[in-house]
């Protein structure tokens, strides 16, 4: 069997990338999406108009996705074949991209949005309607869970990202949550969910979108601790991060601070406020992560993630990756009919994006201070011309991980408890673990491209700092499905984007 893509005419083909089939999952199973098997092997073909085959290229390797750079060929038609010992050739693709030399013509090419002037470049752009993403807005942030644009900064300019108007919903929500008089009628108290540190974080972002839409002051109560608030003087939020709103708790009647009601979930983390619509729920997301992830001053200075980056050598492009092999992995088998993915998974897309993007650095925030040499080790079996170097914060950091990965044992038996349990029984330091997660996240960050689980909290908020650090959609993998915009895991997945709540 075999794939073609016409081109309509000879081009010099700059890139590949070959998806193998996927197949979403049954609704409360995790991963949301698994790849059907690797492809390989199989070849692809490059095919002149006269019918002359101009260079063929071999694929071995066992992965999902594949992807070659450069010139690789001229070409009308490109075609994927496979055929193998026995006989057989089924070819089970998800889709398989081309890129090649072509004038820019905005009017054909722009899929999902409108044709602007760009006065800088006094050229068309194409600029994306709500959620869709890419230089011809053909990716839709809400379903897709790969990304691959050509270069680290693509092509053309990204119409996904808008300063001006980013600025305006921070200086909204700063108005908002920083009246010049604070008064109970126009303020409203809610209790938080007191989960894992980024899952907190994101739903806090959902409660802050639901007052500003009512124009209200956002109050979170403090008789309910954050659970990695160290006791030192505080016990909320702003043990860490700068304030979040100037009025004080007592602004509201304590009588009229409430939970928001499981049922209402789905409806108030779709919300995106009319003024900022057209650019869709991920900007959004966007806005509310870097309004909330305001780390303080002196906290940053204990960090010191720029003296982190030169110890560790990074050199950019930087691949940030997030494994998660920690309290999750206990606890999937129990929830969602899985567990944590296997390194084989990571290390698959490991591959893509050091061939796509030619990663200099990789960038490992993990759980398991294991994991940085397991990678390390079969990434060598590779043979790379020119290998990345692979880092992770040094082991012992702020103290030893092995008490939050998923090898973590209580009696010789695999402990089912979350961080968040063992922090408040004082089984943990707290201010050590938030310092963990945070220097993480900063890290994450500050990479260039990415292989992530947008179905964890903590890469989410990753991928959206991401975002607003590098002003554009940067090229991403996530192995366990598209970017969920709950605060928890998305099930039923509809077309538009929007899912349930699992």
């Amino acid at each position: 069997e075999w794939l073609e893509v016409d081109l309509g005419r000879n081009e010099f083909v700059r890139a590949i990338d070959v998806w193998g089939a996927a197949r979403a999952r049954a609704r409360l199973q995790y991963p949301m999406v698994v790849d059907e098997g690797s492809l390989a092997p199989f070849q692809v073909h490059f095919i002149t108009e006269n019918g002359e085959t101009s260079n063929v290229l071999h694929f071995d390797d066992h992965s999902s996705v594949f992807s070659r750079t450069g010139i690789l060929g001229v070409a009308r038609h490109v075609r994927i074949s496979r055929q193998l010992q026995d006989g057989s050739a089924a070819l089970a693709v998800l889709e398989l991209q081309v890129w090649a030399e072509q004038e820019w013509e905005c009017s054909r090419q722009c899929l999902h949005g409108r044709c602007v002037l760009d006065q800088r470049r006094e050229d068309l752009i194409c600029e994306c309607d709500a959620d869709w993403a890419g230089e011809m807005c053909n990716v839709h942030m809400l379903m897709t869970w790969r990304h691959l644009p050509f270069g680290v900064g693509g092509v053309r300019e990204d119409s996904f990202w808008d300063q001006r108007l980013f600025d305006e919903a921070v200086n909204d929500l700063r108005a908002v949550q920083f009246p010049e008089r604070c008064e109970a009628a126009d303020s409203v108290n809610i209790r938080f969910e007191n989960r894992g540190a980024a899952a907190t974080f994101n739903y806090i972002g959902g409660l802050l979108s639901l007052s500003y839409l009512q124009g209200k002051t956002l109050i979170l109560p403090t008789d309910d601790a954050w659970v990695y608030a160290h006791n030192q003087g505080c016990t909320d939020f702003e043990c860490y991060f700068e304030p979040w709103t100037s009025c004080p708790e007592n602004t509201t009647n304590k009588t009229g601070s409430f939970q928001m009601a499981r049922s209402t979930h789905e409806m108030v983390f779709a919300m995106v406020p009319n003024k900022f619509a057209r650019k869709g729920l991920l900007f959004w997301r966007v806005v509310l992560a870097a309004f909330l992830f305001r780390v303080r001053p002196d906290i940053l200075q204990e960090l010191d993630v720029n003296s982190t980056m030169s110890r560790m050598r990074w050199s950019r492009p930087v691949l940030g990756i997030h494994i998660r092999v920690g309290d999750s992995c206990n606890k999937w088998a129990l929830h969602f009919n899985g567990t944590c993915l296997p390194l084989s998974v990571h290390l698959s897309a490991i591959r893509t994006m050091i061939d796509r993007y030619g990663a200099k650095t990789v960038f490992i925030a993990t759980d398991d201070s294991t994991v940085p040499g397991r990678v390390r080790k079969e990434m060598a079996r590779w043979q790379l011309a020119s290998p990345p170097l692979v880092v992770a914060l040094e082991e012992g950091w702020l103290g030893d991980r092995t008490a939050t990965s998923s090898n973590f044992q209580e009696n010789g038996v695999p402990a089912s408890k979350w961080i968040e349990h063992r922090l408040q029984q004082g089984e943990l330091e707290k201010k050590k673990i938030a310092l963990q997660v945070i220097m993480d996240l900063l890290l994450l960050a500050e990479a260039d491209i990415f292989i992530l689980h947008l179905a964890s909290n903590l890469s989410r908020l990753a991928f959206a700092l991401a975002i607003h650090r590098q002003k554009r959609i940067p090229p991403f993998i996530s192995v366990d499905g598209p970017m969920c915009y709950h605060w928890q895991i998305c099930c039923e997945l509809s077309p538009d984007g929007t899912s349930t709540m699992c």
